[in-house]
């Protein structure tokens, strides 16, 4: 069977840490320390993994609630498992976690870690209920933007991000994100890093261009920051 030694100066993400520290000195926290360093590897991002680590820690609970040892993992305890979770999650969720819990198997497995047969070959995704996401309507967003105050630098702002919110339809993390060298109003752009550390431009309306212009060169023009999206102070609003 392969080792791989893991870097144990890393810092790992919150709830993968909290699991590893839980178990500390069995077989899965050497599992877990692998598979995190290969996620590390891949450069995922720490969002990524912090989200591996908390759904890995809900199965690991599941499994410890029915005195499940870790090596008599196999395809029927994980039925059980995604069983025990329709009702309590939506769908999407129990996707998910089905999703990284073949990850984490599939890694094993690869890596020869793991010797009793991959239990996630034959399990599938459950089919989800796919819902239309509810759209704001032309005349609620005008009563959205009729809100802040702008007479100030906080209202200011805040109308800004809700053009850019309707103009766009770029997440709140993204936008979050937006550096004022990412804005090129001379272009009528905006760069984007979204998932997965994917860069796109959108292009934005006049008047989204004429606010946001407004806003660097009379709100914001003396604020220190890389950042659109700030406080009086310059301090980041992530």
């Amino acid at each position: 069977m392969k080792k791989r030694v893991v870097e144990m100066g890393q810092r790992t993400p919150d709830f993968l840490q909290a699991l590893i520290d839980s178990v500390d000195g069995s077989s899965i926290a050497t599992h877990l320390q692998s598979f995190y360093f290969d996620c590390k590897v891949k450069n995922l991002a720490p969002k990524t993994i912090d989200v591996y680590g908390e759904r890995l820690r809900d199965f690991y609970r599941f499994i410890r609630s029915k005195h499940i040892s870790f090596e008599d993992v196999d395809t029927a305890v994980v039925q059980s498992y995604i069983l025990w979770m329709k009702g309590r999650v939506s769908d999407y969720t129990v996707n998910g976690r089905i999703r990284v819990l073949r990850l984490f198997f599939n890694y094993l497995c690869r890596e020869d870690l793991w010797e009793n047969g991959n239990p996630m070959q034959s399990i599938k995704l459950i089919r989800a209920e796919r819902r239309l996401p509810k759209i704001i309507t032309e005349e609620q967003m005008q009563r959205l933007l009729r809100v802040p105050n702008r007479r100030t630098f906080t209202g200011y702002r805040n109308y800004v991000m809700l053009l850019l919110f309707w103009d766009t339809m770029v997440r709140l993390g993204e936008l979050l994100r937006l550096k004022v060298s990412d804005v090129d109003l001379k272009a009528g752009m905006i760069k984007v890093y979204g998932k997965g550390r994917k860069e796109r431009c959108i292009p934005l309306g006049t008047r989204t261009i004429k606010r946001v212009h407004y806003f660097l060169s009379k709100s914001r023009r003396d604020i220190p920051g890389d950042f659109l999206v700030c406080r009086a102070t310059g301090i980041h609003c992530l």
